[in-house]
């Protein structure tokens, strides 16, 4: 009969055993992802065969089915395309152009927003500024009435340049930072999901549907002010972001639906050319703007779609449970 003793260091052995065997898993795990990992292949794959891939629309579906066939290819089975939306509509952008014109010719640094109007050709016409547009009710009071056949430069106040509206110092920042060998050897070193002190702000957990909620009120707060736009007759608007100088940030409308009243032509502009406009209309000098956007939008749900797989168990007492991709 084992004595209590030899219970224990059996126990404790068995625990040890299944902590090791865990402990390998991960290890194994780790391997594949650092020495063998494809990520880089990937990523080149789909940002230069197959970008842009914005939702509903046909380079999206491309990629879903290139996609789909890298994960068969992988042995991933019961692989499929699910559909998620029958109104999220399409749109492709096929090209734009913004300049300056008077009163002297500027060439704009700019981007559209995503599923704006198209602009029925090339338009020009004069600039106005709006400043603090979340003030809809001010909006409406001092602008109604005065935006027929007028482009608008959307002021942000959280853009801090000279003669404009001041805010934080984000665009005084350094664009990047480098990581110390310290934390990267700790971080390459983790055998497990979620470090601690991870390398991106989007590792570990993340309240997804909370996010999304956030994002949405985010973007609500917006849609009014470009409705009362369109409303007015306004050919476009123009706005830029406090990030980083040098780089275009045309994020804010997403997801349309084809119930959604489509925004008028959106762009966004290099911060410096904000800037140079901003100064210009404070200074009571009247730019005029020239631009166009061709853009189509379209509906074909089939393009909406997540891409759904399975890894089925093998061992005998664990062949009913799957890992979903």
């Amino acid at each position: 009969m084992f004595t209590y003793s030899f219970r224990l260091l059996l126990c404790f052995l068995l625990m040890n055993f299944s902590l090791i065997a865990q402990e390998n898993a991960l290890a194994k795990i780790n391997t594949e992802g650092f020495q063998k990992s494809e990520v880089y292949e990937l990523i080149e794959e789909l940002s230069d065969t197959y970008s842009p891939r914005l939702t509903g629309t046909h380079q999206y579906y491309k990629a879903a089915e290139w996609t789909k066939g890298k994960l068969e290819s992988w042995g991933i089975n019961k692989v499929e395309l699910e559909p998620y939306c029958n109104d999220c509509m399409g749109w492709d952008l096929k090209s734009f152009n913004v300049e300056v014109t008077a009163p002297s010719y500027i060439k704009i640094e700019a981007y559209p927003y995503a599923w704006t109007q198209d602009s029925k050709g090339i338009q020009e016409a004069e600039i106005v500024l709006i400043e603090n547009f979340r003030d809809l009710e001010n909006v409406k009071k001092n602008w109604s009435g005065k935006l027929k056949g007028k482009t608008v430069l959307i002021a942000n106040k959280s853009v801090k340049l000279k003669g404009t509206s001041s805010g934080n110092d984000k665009l005084l920042e350094p664009l990047s930072t480098r990581y110390t060998e310290e934390r990267l050897s700790t971080a390459e070193s983790s055998i497990v999901p979620t470090p601690e002190g991870p390398l991106g702000y989007l590792a570990g957990d993340i309240n997804l549907p909370a996010m999304m909620d956030q994002f949405e009120k985010y973007l609500g707060q917006e849609r009014p002010f470009f409705e009362f736009l369109n409303e007015q007759g306004a050919l476009a608007a123009f706005g830029t972001t406090n990030l980083h100088p040098g780089i275009l940030h045309p994020s804010g409308t997403y997801d349309l639906k084809s119930s959604d009243a489509q925004g008028i032509p959106y762009f966004a502009i290099a911060a410096d050319d904000y800037g140079r406009l901003s100064r210009l209309l404070k200074k009571g000098i009247q730019p005029t703007i020239r631009f166009e956007q061709d853009s189509e939008l379209y509906l074909e749900p089939k393009n909406n779609v997540n891409i759904i797989g399975e890894i089925t168990g093998s061992d005998p007492k664990l062949k009913n449970e799957i890992v979903m991709i």
